[in-house]
């Protein structure tokens, strides 16, 4: 899975949904400085969805936000589908990115 740049329309709270190479991927979700958002990542079998949120890959199997302030956030977790979206707990006021990234260290 290369790197995912997730755009979340201003107005809306949702990014398009990408396809990822492998299921089970672990992945980070690294998201910028914005009016203390949540900001989750989602995961599902098909494009359509429906989507289900990203565990953390800590052991737990709990769901986790990334929550932005003034520093932006960053949130590891397990994607157990296809497909990948970006959501915030709130319209953005402006257009966003998110990067949602492979990774090997954990």
């Amino acid at each position: 899975m290369s790197v995912i740049f997730a755009t979340i329309p201003a107005g809306q709270s949702v990014s398009s949904a990408f396809a990822i190479d492998r299921p089970a991927d672990r992945v980070v979700l690294g998201v910028p400085s914005h009016a203390a958002l949540g900001w989750r990542l989602e995961w599902a079998h098909v494009l359509s969805g429906p989507f289900a949120p990203a565990a953390r890959d800590d052991g737990t199997g709990l769901v986790s936000d990334a929550f932005s302030g003034s520093a932006g956030a960053w949130f590891a977790g397990r994607v157990l589908g296809a497909c990948v979206r970006v959501r915030t707990s709130a319209a953005v006021s402006a257009t966003m990115s998110a990067t949602i990234t492979p990774s090997p260290y954990f």
